[in-house]
C-alpha cells in the first residue's frame, strides 16, 4: 500500500454494496479484476457466521485467465482490517497486484502495488444441492445495480458459475444479516435475471 494507514480490498459480491459495509471507510472506485470469475460455492458451517447450515452457498472467486468482472476497490484504515477480517471469516485474505485490477477512473489509482482479495476454497460438497439466500443476493446485486444499472446485473449472471442453484425465497423474513430493501427499479432488474418462485 502507499502508506501503512491504509489499506484497499477488491470486493466483487456484498461488498460492492456500499450500503453492506460497517467500517468508515476513506473511498470506494469501480473497477474490473482480470483473470478471475466468481462462483458459488457451499457455504461452510460457523460458529461465529450466520445461517450454519451447509446447503446454503456463498460467494467466491476462482483464476479464469479468460475472464473479467465488475466489483469494487475499496480505500479503508489499516485499523479497520481486522473487523473486516471477521465479517470474511469464510474466506482467505490474499494479496493481488493492482496490474490485475482496472479502475473506471485510472486517475484515481493511487493504492500502491497490491490489493487485498477474499477467496474460500471449493470443497466440492453438495455442490448440486445449494440454495443461494435470495436476501444475500438481494444485498448483492443491489451493488451492482447502484453501480452499473439493469446490465450490470446481467453481467454478474453471465460472469458467475453456478447461477443454477435454487434459491431460497426468504427476502420476507430474511436471513443474511446485511439484508437490504430493493427499490422497485432494483427489484425488477435483479427478478428479471433471478426470477423468484410463486
Amino acid at each position: 500500500m502507499s502508506s501503512p494507514s491504509f489499506i484497499s480490498y477488491f470486493g466483487y459480491g456484498s461488498l460492492v454494496n456500499l450500503a453492506t459495509l460497517r467500517t468508515k471507510y476513506l473511498s470506494a472506485h469501480p473497477a474490473v479484476l482480470q483473470g478471475w470469475r466468481r462462483v458459488w460455492l457451499a457455504r461452510p458451517a460457523h460458529a461465529h457466521s450466520f445461517g450454519t447450515d451447509v446447503d446454503l452457498a456463498f460467494l467466491s472467486v476462482e483464476r479464469m485467465q479468460t475472464s473479467k468482472i465488475n466489483g469494487m476497490v475499496i480505500v479503508d484504515h489499516a485499523a479497520n482490517l481486522d473487523a473486516l477480517d471477521r465479517r470474511e471469516v469464510l474466506y482467505e485474505r490474499l494479496e493481488i497486484s493492482t496490474d490485475e485490477v482496472t479502475l473506471e477512473q485510472p486517475e484515481s489509482s493511487v493504492f500502491g502495488d497490491m490489493h487485498y482479495l477474499y477467496i474460500a476454497q471449493d470443497d466440492g460438497e453438495k455442490s448440486q444441492h445449494l440454495h443461494i439466500l435470495r436476501s444475500y443476493l438481494d444485498a448483492v446485486l443491489q451493488g451492482f445495480f447502484d453501480h452499473w444499472g439493469e446490465p450490470g446485473i446481467a453481467d454478474f449472471k453471465s460472469t458467475t458459475r453456478n447461477c443454477h442453484f435454487a434459491i431460497l425465497e426468504d427476502r420476507d423474513q430474511p436471513i443474511y444479516p446485511r439484508h437490504v430493501t430493493l427499490n422497485a427499479a432494483a427489484r425488477h432488474a435483479v427478478e428479471q435475471h433471478f426470477p423468484v418462485k410463486r
